[in-house]
């Protein structure tokens, strides 16, 4: 059946009025819908609304809560099926009393990102002692001593800032990285996170599988944009082509990292996720630019990326 391109534009409006009463979504101008869909020549407005009503957002309080959910499933994971309650509770009193907390890293760390937020958050969310959380070189230290150490962020994307920040030398005599580390102690090493793409966790858990992963959202192949992600012929995959054909139209006229430059990374995102969601505190770059990025002074983009 064909796509009726006025049902499209119609049911989006609506769609985004009640995300916008509901408070799921923020009002303008932290996410400026309609003078986004204004970008766009008015044959291409229908696709646009097909990519904007695959987009998800995360409000401060609904991250919150999916912290919360994440850091549960680390408490579970320290029991097995068998054990008692007062077990479970020995075995996380056990962890918690000893483990450090501390974020992951850029390749060029900044005070901004979103690690150090979530730092914060490991005190006023999850009430942790704020004297546990510290800089990733302090807890490199800690980790030689076999400490647990306990990694929390916002989102796994691709993977690599974690496993960058697992291999970056943070100490200038051996052992020097969190790698050098587990092969002197063995330390338990958790990392919880709210919102994970499947890719991400299966690329870490490949290149250093004695890192525990506990995320409450996982982002599979159906979150992903990408043409590749089409298996069979659907209304579904049909949109999808159209939604492609639209990115790759606008696509070069977006200002983007030299780092997005490179392969389809400006069409698709960071390592091609082709993502559709975005944090009220930040923007994944696997999100699509198309959502985020600015596109000369008569582009609004959907949402920053602050």
């Amino acid at each position: 059946m064909p796509i009726d391109e006025n049902q499209i534009l119609a049911n989006t409006t609506r769609k985004l009025e009640a995300l916008k009463k509901s408070g799921l979504w923020k009002k303008e101008p932290r996410i400026r819908p309609q003078a986004w869909l204004r970008n766009f020549e008015d044959n291409d407005r229908a696709a646009a609304a097909l990519l904007l009503d695959r987009f998800t957002f995360f409000s401060d309080e609904v991250t919150d809560r999916l912290l919360k959910s994440a850091y549960a499933l680390l408490v579970q994971s320290l029991a097995s099926a068998q054990a008692t309650t007062n077990s479970r509770w020995i075995n996380y009193n056990k962890l918690i009393n000893s483990a450090y907390i501390t974020r992951t890293e850029k390749e060029e760390p900044n005070p901004a990102e979103s690690g150090n937020l979530f730092c914060r958050k490991a005190r006023q969310v999850l009430r942790l002692d704020g004297e546990k959380i510290i800089d990733p070189a302090l807890a490199v230290l800690e980790a030689v001593h076999g400490k647990p150490i306990i990694f929390i962020d916002d989102f796994i994307g691709s993977g690599e800032q974690f496993i960058k920040t697992w291999h970056r030398p943070y100490r200038s005599s051996h052992p020097r990285s969190f790698d050098e580390a587990f092969k002197v102690s063995q330390f338990k090493a958790h990392y919880v996170c709210p919102v994970a793409t499947l890719y991400g966790v299966l690329r870490i858990g490949k290149e250093i599988p004695q890192i525990n992963i506990h995320t409450t959202h996982l982002l599979d192949h159906k979150y992903s944009l990408h043409p590749e992600t089409i298996c069979e012929p659907t209304e579904q995959a049909d949109a999808i082509k159209k939604i492609d054909l639209l990115i790759n139209k606008y696509a070069q006229g977006l200002i983007v990292d030299d780092y997005l430059m490179k392969n389809t990374y400006r069409q698709y995102g960071f390592h091609n996720l082709a993502l559709a969601i975005a944090f009220e505190h930040s923007v994944p770059d696997s999100t699509v630019p198309l959502l985020w990025a600015q596109g000369g002074p008569k582009w609004t983009p959907l949402i920053e990326r602050l």
